[in-house]
């Protein structure tokens, strides 16, 4: 179960992997993008073992 202090960031990430879409101009940046959200619950995962 998520606690209630991850429920702001938890929605803030849901709604960023929903915007994530390839872009023909900027292919790079979907990586990038891509690759700070699972930063970030990789981040949130660790805080929520503690």
């Amino acid at each position: 179960m998520v606690s209630c202090c991850h429920a702001g960031p938890l929605d803030d990430l849901a709604r960023a992997v929903q915007r994530l879409i390839p872009d023909r101009r900027d292919p790079e940046k979907f990586h990038a993008d891509k690759s700070e959200i699972v930063a970030m619950l990789r981040r949130m995962a660790r805080e929520a073992r503690r």
